[in-house]
């Protein structure tokens, strides 16, 4: 039996390739203290880019949306992507996400220096593959 999935992550970049995590908080349901993609449930009543959309409005304030079809990650969510622009990537890092502690640039460089939730490393690394 395959995997409904029930969820969504966004990968948020520039064009420098850079991307935005969040050090997800101790209370976090799933996968507490360690940095992952932006991201939540999908509601019964959405369609999973809906979801992504509200998602990184309730995270982030964002609300301008053009968001891609990425793929599914290897636990079955839905992962799109969403370019912005590096000034907006700049700001979004500065300022305290919604959820989590923090939200924190990452290059190819630095991709080693946090511990991610499953899959999300692996998400990060087939994204940069195939748009570099």
């Amino acid at each position: 039996m395959s995997k409904v999935p029930i969820g969504c992550s966004v990968i948020i970049y520039d064009s420098k390739s850079r991307i935005l995590v969040q050090l997800r908080d101790r209370e976090a349901k799933l996968n507490p203290l360690v940095h992952g993609l932006f991201g939540g449930g999908i509601k019964p009543s959405e369609a999973p880019y809906q979801a992504a959309e509200r998602e990184l409005a309730e995270e982030l304030n964002l609300n301008e949306f053009n968001i891609a079809y990425f793929g599914l990650n290897e636990g079955g969510h839905y992962v799109y992507s969403q370019k912005v622009s590096s000034t907006e990537l700049e700001k979004l890092a500065r300022e305290k996400p919604k959820e989590g502690i923090e939200a924190v640039i990452i290059t190819k460089e630095t991709l080693d220096d946090f511990k991610y939730a499953p899959t999300h490393k692996t998400v990060i690394e087939a994204f940069w593959k195939q748009n570099l």
